[in-house]
């Protein structure tokens, strides 16, 4: 049975990144759709709910659409969390979720970070931190 929503999940082609955006961008993905088909594929095929994550994110368009995207991820469970983080670190969106960060209340946007930049033993990562910088630095030239 398909998860709630207008994503038709069985249709995506998961094995293709840049056709994976191809298509949420066509089907014109809203904010709405990420929680019930993340949660699904999460439930289900966390390698595909790692490449939905990325696709997702690069598709939202403005800053709205984002937020509400990263608040769904931060309100998930830890294990939802963690799943859909990994999938952006995987998937090189790493400075889009900071931006993301700084759309969302400071509690979800800590919580967020705190996963993205510190390991399981609550060592920095190196990666994470350089995504940080890059967000920085972009941010700078407005």
């Amino acid at each position: 049975m398909p998860p709630p929503g207008r994503i038709a999940l069985d249709r995506l082609p998961f094995s293709d990144p840049n056709a994976l955006d191809v298509h949420l961008k066509a089907a014109g993905a809203r904010s709405t759709d990420f929680g019930p088909a993340f949660s699904h594929l999460a439930a289900t095929n966390t390698e595909n709910a790692k490449r939905f994550v990325s696709s997702f994110a690069k598709v939202m368009d403005t800053n709205e659409q984002l937020r509400s995207m990263f608040d769904y991820v931060a309100r998930a469970s830890d294990a939802e969390r963690e799943l859909a983080i990994d999938g952006l670190r995987d998937g090189g969106q790493g400075t889009r979720l900071v931006h993301a960060v700084g759309q969302l209340p400071a509690a979800q946007g800590r919580k967020l970070m705190r996963s993205f930049v510190l390991d399981e033993s609550g060592r920095i990562r190196e990666k994470q931190i350089e995504n940080v910088a890059i967000w920085l630095a972009e941010a700078g030239r407005v």
